[in-house]
Protein backbone atom coordinates (compact mmCIF):
# COMPACT_ATOMS: atom_id res chain seq x y z
CA UNK A 1 0.00 0.00 0.00
CA UNK A 2 1.69 3.32 -0.95
CA UNK A 3 1.19 6.20 1.72
CA UNK A 4 1.40 9.12 0.86
CA UNK A 5 2.70 11.10 4.33
CA UNK A 6 3.73 14.72 5.03
CA UNK A 7 7.07 15.39 7.53
CA UNK A 8 5.01 18.05 9.54
CA UNK A 9 3.45 15.61 11.88
CA UNK A 10 -0.20 16.61 13.75
CA UNK A 11 -0.08 15.86 17.17
CA UNK A 12 -2.12 12.85 18.26
CA UNK A 13 -5.35 14.05 19.72
CA UNK A 14 -7.44 12.31 22.04
CA UNK A 15 -11.32 12.54 22.45
CA UNK A 16 -12.45 12.60 26.43
CA UNK A 17 -15.98 12.97 28.26
CA UNK A 18 -17.44 12.56 31.71
CA UNK A 19 -19.74 12.84 34.25
CA UNK A 20 -22.12 10.22 35.35
CA UNK A 21 -25.84 10.32 34.85
CA UNK A 22 -27.63 8.80 37.99
CA UNK A 23 -31.37 9.66 38.37
CA UNK A 24 -31.94 13.13 40.49
CA UNK A 25 -35.06 13.90 41.94
CA UNK A 26 -36.89 16.35 39.74
CA UNK A 27 -37.44 18.83 42.64
CA UNK A 28 -33.53 18.79 43.84
CA UNK A 29 -33.16 19.46 39.79
CA UNK A 30 -35.24 22.59 39.72
CA UNK A 31 -33.90 23.78 42.65
CA UNK A 32 -30.29 23.80 41.10
CA UNK A 33 -31.32 25.31 38.04
CA UNK A 34 -33.41 28.04 39.41
CA UNK A 35 -29.86 28.86 41.82
CA UNK A 36 -27.77 28.55 38.92
CA UNK A 37 -29.99 31.11 37.09
CA UNK A 38 -29.42 33.70 39.34
CA UNK A 39 -25.70 33.77 38.53
CA UNK A 40 -26.28 33.10 34.91
CA UNK A 41 -26.65 36.14 32.18
CA UNK A 42 -29.77 35.14 29.46
CA UNK A 43 -28.83 35.45 26.27
CA UNK A 44 -26.98 33.88 23.91
CA UNK A 45 -23.41 32.34 25.07
CA UNK A 46 -20.31 31.35 22.77
CA UNK A 47 -16.73 30.54 23.05
CA UNK A 48 -15.27 34.21 23.77
CA UNK A 49 -12.41 33.70 25.64
CA UNK A 50 -12.80 29.83 26.03
CA UNK A 51 -10.09 27.89 23.48
CA UNK A 52 -6.54 27.96 22.52
CA UNK A 53 -5.32 27.84 19.10
CA UNK A 54 -6.17 24.27 18.67
CA UNK A 55 -8.44 23.45 15.94
CA UNK A 56 -10.39 20.92 14.37
CA UNK A 57 -8.33 21.02 11.42
CA UNK A 58 -5.39 19.86 13.57
CA UNK A 59 -7.21 16.50 14.33
CA UNK A 60 -7.60 13.53 12.48
CA UNK A 61 -11.01 12.74 13.75
CA UNK A 62 -11.29 9.30 12.49
CA UNK A 63 -8.03 8.66 14.61
CA UNK A 64 -9.73 10.65 17.78
CA UNK A 65 -12.94 8.84 16.80
CA UNK A 66 -11.66 5.08 16.94
CA UNK A 67 -9.73 6.07 20.53
CA UNK A 68 -12.75 7.08 21.87
CA UNK A 69 -14.82 3.76 20.97
CA UNK A 70 -11.72 2.03 22.12
CA UNK A 71 -11.79 4.03 25.43
CA UNK A 72 -15.25 3.12 26.24
CA UNK A 73 -14.60 -0.42 25.98
CA UNK A 74 -12.40 0.53 29.19
CA UNK A 75 -15.07 1.47 30.92
CA UNK A 76 -16.92 -1.59 30.33
CA UNK A 77 -17.82 -4.44 33.47
CA UNK A 78 -16.77 -7.65 31.90
CA UNK A 79 -16.34 -9.67 35.14
CA UNK A 80 -19.04 -12.07 35.40
CA UNK A 81 -21.73 -11.34 37.84
CA UNK A 82 -25.12 -8.73 38.05
CA UNK A 83 -23.15 -6.07 36.76
CA UNK A 84 -21.77 -7.85 33.43
CA UNK A 85 -21.61 -5.89 30.65
CA UNK A 86 -22.72 -2.88 31.80
CA UNK A 87 -21.20 0.71 31.62
CA UNK A 88 -19.25 2.46 34.27
CA UNK A 89 -20.49 5.93 34.28
CA UNK A 90 -16.59 7.52 35.25
CA UNK A 91 -13.69 6.61 35.72
CA UNK A 92 -13.58 8.14 39.99
CA UNK A 93 -15.97 9.16 41.63
CA UNK A 94 -18.57 7.08 39.63
CA UNK A 95 -17.06 4.33 38.73
CA UNK A 96 -19.47 2.13 40.91
CA UNK A 97 -22.32 3.54 39.32
CA UNK A 98 -23.37 0.83 36.81
CA UNK A 99 -26.69 2.01 34.33
CA UNK A 100 -28.68 1.17 31.10
CA UNK A 101 -28.37 4.72 30.01
CA UNK A 102 -24.59 4.83 29.80
CA UNK A 103 -24.60 1.06 28.07
CA UNK A 104 -27.33 2.19 25.72
CA UNK A 105 -25.34 4.76 24.79
CA UNK A 106 -22.21 3.07 24.28
CA UNK A 107 -23.66 0.19 22.24
CA UNK A 108 -25.23 2.33 19.83
CA UNK A 109 -21.68 4.11 19.25
CA UNK A 110 -20.04 0.40 18.63
CA UNK A 111 -22.54 -0.71 16.68
CA UNK A 112 -22.42 2.61 14.51
CA UNK A 113 -19.21 1.83 13.91
CA UNK A 114 -19.64 -2.17 12.84
CA UNK A 115 -22.20 -0.12 10.45
CA UNK A 116 -20.58 2.01 8.46
CA UNK A 117 -17.12 0.21 8.26
CA UNK A 118 -18.34 -3.62 7.93
CA UNK A 119 -15.96 -4.25 10.88
CA UNK A 120 -18.46 -6.31 13.24
CA UNK A 121 -15.83 -8.32 15.08
CA UNK A 122 -13.58 -5.11 16.46
CA UNK A 123 -16.21 -4.04 19.42
CA UNK A 124 -18.44 -7.90 18.80
CA UNK A 125 -17.71 -9.08 22.78
CA UNK A 126 -18.31 -5.73 24.00
CA UNK A 127 -21.64 -5.25 21.88
CA UNK A 128 -22.71 -9.02 23.18
CA UNK A 129 -22.13 -7.90 26.57
CA UNK A 130 -23.92 -4.98 26.67
CA UNK A 131 -27.08 -6.42 25.69
CA UNK A 132 -26.67 -8.83 28.56
CA UNK A 133 -26.47 -6.31 30.60
CA UNK A 134 -29.87 -3.82 29.20
CA UNK A 135 -32.05 -6.94 28.87
CA UNK A 136 -31.36 -7.72 32.73
CA UNK A 137 -32.27 -4.40 33.58
CA UNK A 138 -35.03 -2.62 30.64
CA UNK A 139 -34.57 0.92 30.05
CA UNK A 140 -38.55 1.46 30.97
CA UNK A 141 -37.58 -0.01 34.39
CA UNK A 142 -34.70 2.42 35.09
CA UNK A 143 -35.11 4.17 38.49
CA UNK A 144 -36.87 7.48 38.86
CA UNK A 145 -40.44 8.32 41.12
CA UNK A 146 -43.40 8.31 39.02
CA UNK A 147 -44.53 6.87 35.38
CA UNK A 148 -43.65 8.56 33.41
CA UNK A 149 -40.48 9.64 34.43
CA UNK A 150 -37.56 11.81 32.44
CA UNK A 151 -35.00 9.11 33.42
CA UNK A 152 -37.07 6.53 31.88
CA UNK A 153 -37.34 8.63 28.53
CA UNK A 154 -34.39 9.16 28.30
CA UNK A 155 -33.37 6.15 28.40
CA UNK A 156 -35.89 4.46 26.25
CA UNK A 157 -34.95 7.12 23.28
CA UNK A 158 -31.40 5.28 24.05
CA UNK A 159 -32.62 2.07 23.49
CA UNK A 160 -34.54 2.66 20.16
CA UNK A 161 -31.67 4.14 18.94
CA UNK A 162 -28.96 2.15 19.71
CA UNK A 163 -30.91 -1.28 18.73
CA UNK A 164 -31.27 0.52 15.18
CA UNK A 165 -27.98 0.56 14.81
CA UNK A 166 -27.28 -2.53 16.18
CA UNK A 167 -29.57 -4.41 14.00
CA UNK A 168 -28.05 -2.63 10.68
CA UNK A 169 -24.80 -3.76 11.66
CA UNK A 170 -25.49 -7.13 13.01
CA UNK A 171 -28.71 -8.11 11.59
CA UNK A 172 -32.32 -8.71 13.07
CA UNK A 173 -32.23 -10.55 16.76
CA UNK A 174 -35.83 -11.03 17.51
CA UNK A 175 -35.09 -10.50 21.43
CA UNK A 176 -33.49 -7.51 21.01
CA UNK A 177 -36.26 -5.78 18.69
CA UNK A 178 -38.79 -7.04 21.33
CA UNK A 179 -36.89 -5.26 23.84
CA UNK A 180 -36.30 -2.06 21.74
CA UNK A 181 -40.12 -1.68 20.24
CA UNK A 182 -41.16 -2.04 24.21
CA UNK A 183 -38.91 1.42 24.91
CA UNK A 184 -40.70 2.66 21.34
CA UNK A 185 -44.59 1.57 22.80
CA UNK A 186 -43.51 3.44 26.30
CA UNK A 187 -42.24 6.79 24.12
CA UNK A 188 -45.45 6.37 22.21
CA UNK A 189 -47.59 5.71 25.64
CA UNK A 190 -46.68 8.57 27.90
CA UNK A 191 -45.56 12.23 27.96
CA UNK A 192 -44.08 14.73 30.52
CA UNK A 193 -45.41 17.39 31.45
CA UNK A 194 -43.66 20.83 29.79
CA UNK A 195 -42.99 22.44 33.07
CA UNK A 196 -39.79 22.44 34.78
CA UNK A 197 -36.33 22.83 33.73
CA UNK A 198 -35.54 18.94 32.57
CA UNK A 199 -38.98 17.40 31.57
CA UNK A 200 -39.18 19.37 28.32
CA UNK A 201 -35.47 18.70 26.80
CA UNK A 202 -36.04 14.75 28.06
CA UNK A 203 -39.12 14.89 26.15
CA UNK A 204 -37.62 16.24 23.41
CA UNK A 205 -34.86 13.73 23.02
CA UNK A 206 -37.25 11.09 23.37
CA UNK A 207 -39.33 12.67 20.46
CA UNK A 208 -36.19 13.12 17.89
CA UNK A 209 -35.11 9.32 19.08
CA UNK A 210 -38.81 7.75 18.45
CA UNK A 211 -39.49 9.26 15.29
CA UNK A 212 -35.72 8.12 13.82
CA UNK A 213 -37.18 4.62 14.85
CA UNK A 214 -40.80 4.51 13.51
CA UNK A 215 -39.77 5.72 10.64
CA UNK A 216 -36.74 2.86 10.02
CA UNK A 217 -39.59 0.88 11.94
CA UNK A 218 -42.32 1.90 9.25
CA UNK A 219 -44.61 2.28 12.54
CA UNK A 220 -46.91 5.12 11.49
CA UNK A 221 -48.62 5.05 14.99
CA UNK A 222 -45.06 5.87 16.71
CA UNK A 223 -44.02 8.30 13.78
CA UNK A 224 -47.35 10.76 14.34
CA UNK A 225 -46.78 10.23 18.15
CA UNK A 226 -42.89 11.61 17.63
CA UNK A 227 -44.45 14.91 15.57
CA UNK A 228 -46.89 15.56 18.18
CA UNK A 229 -44.55 15.13 21.16
CA UNK A 230 -42.26 17.82 19.10
CA UNK A 231 -44.66 19.82 18.72
CA UNK A 232 -45.52 20.57 21.47
CA UNK A 233 -41.54 21.28 22.64
CA UNK A 234 -41.54 23.14 19.43
CA UNK A 235 -44.42 25.49 21.13
CA UNK A 236 -42.97 25.44 24.68
CA UNK A 237 -39.65 27.07 22.50
CA UNK A 238 -41.90 29.76 21.08
CA UNK A 239 -43.87 30.79 24.20
CA UNK A 240 -40.32 31.84 25.22
CA UNK A 241 -36.91 31.52 23.12
CA UNK A 242 -34.46 32.34 25.48
CA UNK A 243 -35.08 28.93 26.86
CA UNK A 244 -32.81 27.79 24.05
CA UNK A 245 -29.76 29.75 26.23
CA UNK A 246 -30.30 29.13 29.35
CA UNK A 247 -32.01 25.97 30.06
CA UNK A 248 -29.08 23.35 31.04
CA UNK A 249 -29.46 20.71 33.54
CA UNK A 250 -29.01 17.64 34.76
CA UNK A 251 -27.11 15.64 31.40
CA UNK A 252 -29.16 17.99 29.04
CA UNK A 253 -29.45 21.45 27.52
CA UNK A 254 -31.60 23.63 25.46
CA UNK A 255 -29.57 21.74 22.68
CA UNK A 256 -31.36 18.71 23.68
CA UNK A 257 -34.56 20.45 22.83
CA UNK A 258 -33.51 21.70 19.82
CA UNK A 259 -32.50 18.51 18.38
CA UNK A 260 -35.67 16.83 18.97
CA UNK A 261 -37.80 19.28 17.35
CA UNK A 262 -35.34 19.05 14.13
CA UNK A 263 -34.96 15.66 14.07
CA UNK A 264 -38.62 14.54 14.48
CA UNK A 265 -40.28 17.83 12.38
CA UNK A 266 -37.48 19.01 9.61
CA UNK A 267 -35.40 16.05 8.63
CA UNK A 268 -38.39 15.20 6.40
CA UNK A 269 -39.55 18.38 5.33
CA UNK A 270 -36.44 20.98 5.43
CA UNK A 271 -38.83 23.39 3.81
CA UNK A 272 -40.83 23.87 7.14
CA UNK A 273 -37.43 24.09 8.91
CA UNK A 274 -35.66 26.72 6.62
CA UNK A 275 -38.82 28.79 7.56
CA UNK A 276 -39.25 28.42 11.65
CA UNK A 277 -34.91 27.67 12.71
CA UNK A 278 -33.78 31.46 11.21
CA UNK A 279 -36.05 32.68 13.72
CA UNK A 280 -35.16 30.70 16.79
CA UNK A 281 -31.71 29.53 16.12
CA UNK A 282 -29.82 33.04 16.99
CA UNK A 283 -31.03 32.61 20.63
CA UNK A 284 -28.98 29.38 21.29
CA UNK A 285 -26.26 29.29 22.50
CA UNK A 286 -22.80 27.45 21.55
CA UNK A 287 -21.56 27.26 24.96
CA UNK A 288 -23.13 26.66 27.88
CA UNK A 289 -21.00 28.97 30.29
CA UNK A 290 -20.28 27.45 34.07
CA UNK A 291 -21.52 24.91 35.69
CA UNK A 292 -21.40 21.64 36.68
CA UNK A 293 -21.51 18.40 33.81
CA UNK A 294 -21.63 21.77 31.31
CA UNK A 295 -19.31 20.31 29.03
CA UNK A 296 -22.29 17.65 28.70
CA UNK A 297 -24.43 20.46 28.04
CA UNK A 298 -22.10 22.38 25.30
CA UNK A 299 -21.43 19.16 23.60
CA UNK A 300 -25.50 19.03 23.23
CA UNK A 301 -25.79 22.41 21.67
CA UNK A 302 -23.34 20.57 19.19
CA UNK A 303 -25.16 18.57 17.91
CA UNK A 304 -28.04 20.73 17.66
CA UNK A 305 -26.10 22.97 15.27
CA UNK A 306 -25.17 20.22 13.71
CA UNK A 307 -28.69 18.86 13.20
CA UNK A 308 -29.46 22.46 12.08
CA UNK A 309 -26.80 22.32 9.40
CA UNK A 310 -28.67 19.09 8.04
CA UNK A 311 -31.39 21.40 7.26
CA UNK A 312 -30.36 24.78 6.58
CA UNK A 313 -26.69 23.78 5.58
CA UNK A 314 -25.19 27.28 6.33
CA UNK A 315 -21.50 28.02 6.79
CA UNK A 316 -22.94 29.65 10.18
CA UNK A 317 -24.40 26.53 11.30
CA UNK A 318 -20.86 24.17 10.38
CA UNK A 319 -19.03 26.68 12.28
CA UNK A 320 -20.85 26.80 14.85
CA UNK A 321 -20.46 22.76 15.21
CA UNK A 322 -17.01 22.79 14.80
CA UNK A 323 -16.77 25.57 17.38
CA UNK A 324 -18.17 22.64 20.15
CA UNK A 325 -16.35 19.92 18.43
CA UNK A 326 -12.88 22.26 19.06
CA UNK A 327 -13.75 23.38 22.44
CA UNK A 328 -14.52 19.10 23.47
CA UNK A 329 -11.81 18.09 21.86
CA UNK A 330 -9.54 20.58 23.84
CA UNK A 331 -10.68 19.14 26.94
CA UNK A 332 -9.99 15.77 25.72
CA UNK A 333 -6.50 16.74 26.21
CA UNK A 334 -6.59 17.39 29.70
CA UNK A 335 -5.02 14.18 30.07
CA UNK A 336 -3.40 11.01 28.28
CA UNK A 337 -6.35 9.17 28.05
CA UNK A 338 -9.14 9.46 25.18
CA UNK A 339 -11.92 10.47 27.80
CA UNK A 340 -13.68 13.28 28.17
CA UNK A 341 -14.61 15.19 31.61
CA UNK A 342 -18.38 16.05 32.26
CA UNK A 343 -16.90 19.45 33.74
CA UNK A 344 -14.88 21.98 32.12
CA UNK A 345 -11.54 22.97 33.91
CA UNK A 346 -10.03 22.13 37.37
CA UNK A 347 -9.09 18.46 37.98
CA UNK A 348 -12.49 17.28 36.64
CA UNK A 349 -10.30 15.52 33.82
CA UNK A 350 -9.31 12.80 36.31
CA UNK A 351 -12.70 11.87 36.50
CA UNK A 352 -13.83 11.15 32.31
CA UNK A 353 -17.29 9.43 31.95
CA UNK A 354 -18.57 7.12 29.65
CA UNK A 355 -21.71 9.10 28.88
CA UNK A 356 -20.32 12.50 27.68
CA UNK A 357 -17.58 10.88 25.77
CA UNK A 358 -20.56 8.46 24.25
CA UNK A 359 -21.77 11.60 23.51
CA UNK A 360 -18.97 13.53 21.64
CA UNK A 361 -18.88 10.23 19.59
CA UNK A 362 -22.19 10.62 17.99
CA UNK A 363 -23.22 14.32 18.53
CA UNK A 364 -19.80 15.81 17.39
CA UNK A 365 -17.16 13.50 15.65
CA UNK A 366 -19.50 11.09 13.37
CA UNK A 367 -21.31 13.89 12.28
CA UNK A 368 -18.13 15.62 11.31
CA UNK A 369 -16.72 13.02 9.68
CA UNK A 370 -19.56 12.24 7.66
CA UNK A 371 -19.46 15.95 6.33
CA UNK A 372 -15.74 15.65 5.02
CA UNK A 373 -14.14 13.28 2.90
CA UNK A 374 -11.80 10.97 4.76
CA UNK A 375 -8.59 11.26 2.28
CA UNK A 376 -5.93 8.77 2.68
CA UNK A 377 -6.05 5.63 5.11
CA UNK A 378 -2.88 6.03 6.11
CA UNK A 379 -1.63 9.57 8.31
CA UNK A 380 0.92 10.76 9.82
CA UNK A 381 0.02 11.79 13.31
CA UNK A 382 3.20 12.00 15.27
CA UNK A 383 6.82 11.69 15.58
CA UNK A 384 7.86 9.37 18.37
CA UNK A 385 11.56 9.33 17.70
CA UNK A 386 14.11 11.93 16.39
CA UNK A 387 17.77 12.10 16.59
CA UNK A 388 19.51 15.17 17.91
CA UNK A 389 21.19 16.53 14.93
CA UNK A 390 20.71 19.85 14.79
CA UNK A 391 20.60 22.73 12.48
CA UNK A 392 19.56 20.55 9.51
CA UNK A 393 21.68 19.84 6.98
CA UNK A 394 21.06 19.50 3.35
CA UNK A 395 21.59 17.25 1.44
CA UNK A 396 22.44 15.19 4.87
CA UNK A 397 20.03 12.15 5.57
CA UNK A 398 17.90 12.31 8.94
CA UNK A 399 16.25 9.31 10.57
CA UNK A 400 13.34 9.47 12.50
CA UNK A 401 10.41 7.71 14.05
CA UNK A 402 6.97 8.57 13.17
CA UNK A 403 3.15 7.53 14.15
CA UNK A 404 1.25 6.15 11.54
CA UNK A 405 -2.32 5.76 11.85
CA UNK A 406 -5.62 4.81 10.28
CA UNK A 407 -7.26 8.34 8.75
CA UNK A 408 -9.91 6.42 7.15
CA UNK A 409 -12.44 4.08 8.43
CA UNK A 410 -11.67 0.46 6.87
CA UNK A 411 -10.18 -1.89 9.11
CA UNK A 412 -7.92 -2.98 6.33
CA UNK A 413 -5.52 -0.98 8.02
CA UNK A 414 -3.41 -0.93 11.01
CA UNK A 415 -5.00 1.40 13.85
CA UNK A 416 -1.75 2.61 14.79
CA UNK A 417 1.96 1.68 14.10
CA UNK A 418 5.69 2.53 13.68
CA UNK A 419 7.38 3.95 10.77
CA UNK A 420 11.21 4.54 10.78
CA UNK A 421 11.62 7.21 8.06
CA UNK A 422 14.50 8.66 5.86
CA UNK A 423 14.70 12.02 4.51
CA UNK A 424 16.90 14.62 3.85
CA UNK A 425 16.93 18.16 3.92
CA UNK A 426 14.79 20.11 2.44
CA UNK A 427 12.66 17.36 1.60
CA UNK A 428 13.41 14.60 -1.09
CA UNK A 429 11.13 11.80 -1.28
CA UNK A 430 12.30 8.85 0.32
CA UNK A 431 12.09 5.70 1.35
CA UNK A 432 9.62 4.52 4.52
CA UNK A 433 10.73 1.30 6.28
CA UNK A 434 7.91 0.07 8.61
CA UNK A 435 8.05 -3.24 11.27
CA UNK A 436 5.81 -5.23 8.67
CA UNK A 437 6.92 -6.56 5.37
CA UNK A 438 5.88 -3.67 3.01
CA UNK A 439 7.84 -0.68 2.00
CA UNK A 440 6.40 2.23 0.62
CA UNK A 441 7.14 6.18 -0.35
CA UNK A 442 7.49 8.93 1.81
CA UNK A 443 7.19 12.17 0.24
CA UNK A 444 7.86 15.29 2.55
CA UNK A 445 7.15 18.32 2.20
Amino acid sequence: MRLLLSVLMLSVMIVSVSSGTPYVDPEQLQLEFEQRMLSVEIGPQDFSGQRDTRSVADSVLTVEYLQLLDWLTTMQELEPGLNYGGQHEGETTTWNVIQTDNTQEALRDWSHYARITGDLERYQVNVDAAWVYILNFPAYLEEGGGNPNYYRVHNCGWAVVAAKEYTEAYGENETYLAYADSCARYLDQWRLSLNGALNPLAQSFGAGALHTYALWRENAEWEAAAEEIATGVKQWIEADPNRLNYNETWAMSAGTAMWGVITALFLDDPAAGQAWLPTYLPYMDTYSGPGSWNNSWTVWYGFAWNRAHQVLETQETLDNAIEVADYILLEAERDDDAGVPGTEGGNYHLDDQSWTSAYQVWYELEQLIHYQPLGEDAVAVGIAGLQESWPLIQGVEISLLAQIANGGLLPSYPDQMLASLVFTAPGHSSTVNRSEEHTSELQSH
